[in-house]
């Protein structure tokens, strides 16, 4: 499996693992998907939330090696909407970062603040631009052996 690619094994009806199998990434396993209200909806917010609020830490570090903020939390809401044929969809996210910077990083932490608001992080940045999905699915022929 390549980098940028994550597979989904079905474990069993309602059950899938995803075997991340690269860096320090554990898998996720998802059981009984329909009955514990697993929501694909958190897994995409927290997706976003932790890396916008990875990447504040990365650029600060970037700037300023070791330099660090003294308290970080960050929170995501999302409101829903209905596409054209009335289907819900996420129609927008709001991230919310709380922080407290020292003061002998105030002038990388202007930098940090100015990279977020124009650029974010990859995936904000690929959701405020609305980015293209296409969907392919394929059925597999049963073969019948005689």
């Amino acid at each position: 499996m390549c980098p940028n690619e994550v597979k989904l094994k079905r474990v069993k009806e309602g059950t899938y693992e995803i075997p991340f199998n690269y860096g320090q990434m554990k898998d996720i396993i998802i059981e009984n998907w329909w009955e514990v209200d697993f929501s694909n909806t958190r897994l995409l917010a927290a997706a976003a939330l932790n890396c916008i609020t990875g990447s504040m830490e990365y650029e600060l570090d970037v700037l300023k090696t070791d330099a660090r903020y003294e308290e970080l939390d960050s929170s995501i809401r999302w409101r829903y909407g209905k596409d054209k044929s009335g289907r819900r969809i996420i129609d927008s996210m709001e991230i919310n970062i709380n922080l407290v910077v020292p003061d002998e990083h105030r002038s990388e932490f202007k930098e940090v603040v100015n990279e977020h608001t124009d650029h974010g992080c990859t995936i904000t940045r690929s959701l405020k631009n609305g980015f293209p999905i296409k969907l392919n699915i394929n059925e597999r022929a049963r073969y019948l052996i005689v």
